[in-house]
C-alpha cells in the first residue's frame, strides 16, 4: 500500500514511530565510550533504554519529580509542568519516573507532529506544505532532544497548540495552551505575543471580544503567575526563577554581546589549553544562532506579523541571556528546535522535488550525529 495514500494523521504516526524506534540513541550509548552526561541517580544502567533519553539536565526533572522544588533550589529554573505529570503517571501506573518522563517527552512529540500539520493547514491549506512542514520538524539537527526526557516536546507541542488556536480566532483555547506553555518552559510565555498581535489585527474592539480576549490572556499568564506564588510560598521571595538561573553561572548581557563573545571563541579559542570539546560546543550553538537569524530574515513577508514578532523576541530574549564564558549562547542549539516558526519557514523555502530530499536526508545525518554526540555524553545544546 502506498503510505502516501494514508490519511494525514496516519502518515504524521509512522513518520513518529520511525522517530521513536531510531537506534541513534543506543548507538551512543553503547558504541561511543560514555563521557559524561549519565547521572547514577535515576536509578537505571546508562546503556538501556529508557535511559539513554535520560542524559544532562534530565536528572534535574527526575530529583523534582521524586523530590519536589525544596530539596533542589538550584532546579527552580526548570518549570513544573513536566515534572508534576512525570510524578502524576508514575502515581498512576507505578513505572520507573524515567520511563514516566520518556514516554510523557515521546507522546507529547507525537501531539507536535499532528499540531504541526494543523497549524501548517491553518496556515496555507495544502497538503503538500503541510507535509513538508512535519518532515522539516522531523528531520530538523536538534530535533532529537524531543526524544529525551526533557520539557522540549511538551513544550513545543503547547506552542504549536497556540499559535494555530490564535491564527484561527480561538482564543480560550489558545489561551489555555499558553497556560501550558508558560507552566513548561521559561520562555513560553512569550508566546503570548502571538496571541496579543492576532487580536489586535483582527480590530475587533467590542465588549465581548474584550471580555473573551482579557480571559484568554489571564488563562495564559496562569501558567506562569502560579508557579511564581507557588516558588513566593517557597522560598519567600518573587525572584526565585532569576536566582535560580544565576547559580548557573547565567548573566543578563546585550544580545549582541553574547553573539559576538561567541564569535571572538570561534576566531581566538576559548583560553582553555587543548579543550576542542568546549570549543566546538560553542561552534554549534554559534551555527544554530546564525541558522535561526537567518530563517527569521526569510520569514519577513511569508508568515503573519504576529510569528515574526514572536521568533525576533525569542531570539533577543535568548541572546539576553549569556551563558558561562566559554559557552556564551550556551543552550541556543536545543532552544532552536522549539521556535514552531521557523518549520513553516523550511517547508516555504524548501518546495518539493529532489531538493528537499536531499537537503531533509542532510539534516536528519546531522540530526543522527548530533543525537550520537549527546547520548554518549558529549554536551549538546
Amino acid at each position: 500500500m502506498d503510505w502516501r495514500a494514508w490519511p494525514w494523521w496516519a502518515q504524521c504516526v509512522a513518520l513518529w514511530l520511525v522517530l521513536v524506534l531510531s537506534l541513534a540513541g543506543f548507538v551512543g550509548a553503547g558504541v561511543v565510550d560514555l563521557r559524561e552526561g549519565y547521572d547514577p541517580v535515576i536509578g537505571l544502567p546508562a546503556g538501556v533504554w529508557p535511559a539513554i533519553w535520560a542524559r544532562w539536565d534530565a536528572p534535574y526533572y527526575f530529583n523534582i519529580a521524586r523530590d519536589g522544588y525544596q530539596a533542589h533550589p538550584y532546579a527552580m529554573g526548570y518549570f513544573p509542568l513536566y515534572p508534576l505529570l512525570i510524578k502524576g503517571l508514575t502515581a498512576l501506573t507505578g513505572l520507573h519516573l524515567v520511563t514516566a518522563g520518556v514516554l510523557i517527552a515521546h507522546g507529547s512529540y507525537l501531539v507536535a507532529l499532528l499540531a504541526m500539520y494543523r497549524l501548517a493547514m491553518t496556515f496555507r491549506g495544502e497538503a503538500a506544505f503541510a507535509w513538508r512542514a512535519v518532515v522539516a520538524l522531523a528531520v530538523f539537527p536538534s530535533a532529537f532532544f524531543f526524544l529525551a526526557m526533557y520539557a522540549e516536546s511538551l513544550a513545543l507541542a503547547a506552542g504549536l497548540l497556540v499559535i494555530d488556536f490564535a491564527l484561527r480566532g480561538r482564543w480560550i483555547k489558545s489561551g489555555l495552551a499558553l497556560a501550558v506553555a508558560a507552566a513548561t518552559r521559561p520562555v513560553g510565555w512569550l508566546l503570548g505575543l502571538v496571541l496579543l498581535v492576532e487580536f489586535l489585527r483582527r480590530r475587533s474592539f467590542n465588549w465581548r471580544s474584550l471580555g473573551t480576549f482579557a480571559a484568554a490572556g489571564a488563562l495564559g499568564a496562569s501558567g506562569l503567575v502560579v508557579y511564581i506564588l507557588y516558588l513566593h510560598a517557597l522560598t519567600g521571595s518573587f525572584t526565585a526563577i532569576p536566582h535560580a538561573t544565576a547559580l548557573w553561572l547565567r548573566t543578563y548581557a546585550y544580545p549582541w554581546q553574547t553573539l559576538w563573545d561567541s564569535l571572538v571563541i570561534m576566531v581566538a579559542g576559548n583560553g582553555v589549553p587543548d579543550d576542542w570539546f568546549l570549543y566546538v560546543s560553542n561552534l554549534i550553538d554559534l551555527g544554530f544562532t546564525v541558522l535561526i537569524l537567518a530563517l527569521i530574515g526569510l520569514a519577513i513577508r511569508r508568515l503573519p506579523l504576529s510569528l515574526i514578532i514572536y521568533m525576533a523576541v525569542s531570539v533577543v530574549f535568548l541572546l539576553s541571556l549569556h551563558g558561562v564564558r566559554v559557552v556564551p549562547l550556551w543552550g541556543l542549539t536545543r532552544w532552536a528546535a522549539s521556535l514552531a516558526p521557523i518549520y513553516l519557514v523550511l517547508a516555504d523555502r524548501l518546495r518539493g522535488g529532489v531538493r528537499f530530499w536531499l537537503l531533509a536526508g542532510l539534516s536528519a545525518a546531522a540530526q543522527i550525529a548530533l543525537m550520537v554526540w549527546w547520548a554518549s555524553g558529549r554536551w549538546v545544546g
